[in-house]
């Protein structure tokens, strides 16, 4: 090996530790007399994974963003340094701003959201929108819901929101979702993981009858002894109270006998 590629491999490897660092003056220095691009441009993943926006933004120029699948990019929206995402968007296709999204939705960076939602019109985010749903990130949601198919995978979302007991969640996601898809399973996750308050929010666009049959049959040891199940066995024995009050006096629902009769 010459003395010429074994200083320019020096270099690279002190470029690489400039980045991982921060120190802008020393990556400045040190671009042109190593090979950033070595080691599918780690110097360039470093600085992104750490936030280091400057070294990016100095990077970026002799460096493949797109190296191994736009990892840069990606860590960057996993960590949630905006400021390194808005650098590594600029000419990104479709399909790698979509799995950065995904990621910066689990992890609820909502900023680094806004801008890979605006890097491009055709970003789609109904994959990003479930792992946002399931880790309860209901910002993220809001965010996501308009460039979103909710009702995907029959309403897997919501499914997700419901399951982990998310409850602000379910309820931005029941206003463009199928509570009773996959036979109500929203309302039986709810009900099996003792999620009370996802069970009142989703109990009057299911069918709780239906899903206590379900549950019934499934588990019948765990069904006599979950605090979720018996919630909604209540809710529902006091809607059918309700019920035969309301068609017994002749009052409308919310009005009581004595307003009724004056």
């Amino acid at each position: 090996m010459s003395d010429n590629i074994k200083t320019v491999a020096a270099n690279t490897q002190l470029l690489q530790s400039a980045a991982l660092m921060g120190n802008i003056t020393e990556v400045q220095r040190l671009i042109p007399l190593s090979a950033p691009k070595a080691s599918n441009s780690f110097a360039l993943y470093a600085a992104a994974d750490q936030g280091f926006a400057d070294c990016v933004n100095a990077l970026i120029p002799v460096s493949q963003p797109g190296a191994n699948d736009f990892r840069a990019l990606r860590i960057a929206a996993k960590r949630g340094h905006v400021e390194c995402v808005r650098l590594l968007t600029c000419k990104v296709g479709r399909a790698p701003l979509e799995r950065a999204l995904r990621l910066a939705a689990e992890e609820g960076y909502v900023d680094c959201i806004d801008v890979l939602l605006a890097a491009r019109r055709t970003v789609e985010g109904t994959e990003a929108l479930y792992y946002a749903a399931w880790a309860g990130h209901v910002e993220c949601v809001r965010r996501l819901i308009p460039r979103s198919d909710p009702a995907a995978d029959d309403s897997g979302a919501l499914i997700a929101a419901a399951q982990k007991g998310h409850a602000e969640c379910v309820r931005e996601l029941l206003r463009v979702s199928d509570p009773k898809a996959q036979n109500n399973l929203a309302l039986q996750h709810a009900a099996f993981n003792d999620h009370c308050d996802c069970v009142d929010l989703l109990f009057d666009d299911s069918e709780p009858q239906l899903v206590l049959d379900i549950l019934r049959q499934l588990n019948p040891k765990f069904y006599a002894q979950s605090a979720g199940v018996l919630y909604l066995e209540q809710k529902l024995e006091s809607q059918r109270l309700h019920g035969v009050l309301t068609a017994h006096t002749g009052a409308i629902p919310g009005q009581s006998v004595a307003t009724r009769k004056m």
